[in-house]
């Protein structure tokens, strides 16, 4: 996991590395079929430990429901994260893109990218 951090010392952001720390649940429910016949989904994640799920839209297609690409790929928007997941491979990116944009010079709300294996829980 990569991002910036603000250095007091430099005054200014300098590339890091973060210890990742937190796993989620990604939910898949079938949703409908689209016109191209690609499955559709309900998508929802929720945070360990967490009992409240946010949904995932697919903001950068048709700005709603989620769809499983025919080579295994589901792309979705979560509480301002990109989400993107392989379930050929079992690997996911999320990528947090806000907060160094505001201008404020702290590390309450840095930009990260993760990337991880997803373990299936039936």
């Amino acid at each position: 996991m990569g991002g910036i951090v603000y250095n007091k010392d430099l005054d200014s952001f300098v590339g890091t590395r973060f210890r990742p720390k937190d796993s989620f649940i990604l939910s898949l429910n079938r949703y409908a079929a689209a016109d191209t016949g690609a499955p559709r989904y309900n998508v929802k994640i929720t945070d360990e430990g967490s009992s409240n799920a946010f949904p995932c839209l697919n903001y950068s297609v048709d700005g709603r429901i989620p769809f499983v690409t025919t080579g295994g790929v589901l792309r979705c928007t979560s509480s301002l994260t990109e989400h993107i997941f392989d379930f050929s491979t079992n690997r996911y990116l999320k990528a947090y893109m806000y907060g160094y944009t505001d201008g404020e010079k702290d590390n309450s709300n840095t930009p990260s990218i993760t990337g991880g294996v997803c373990t299936r829980i039936d």
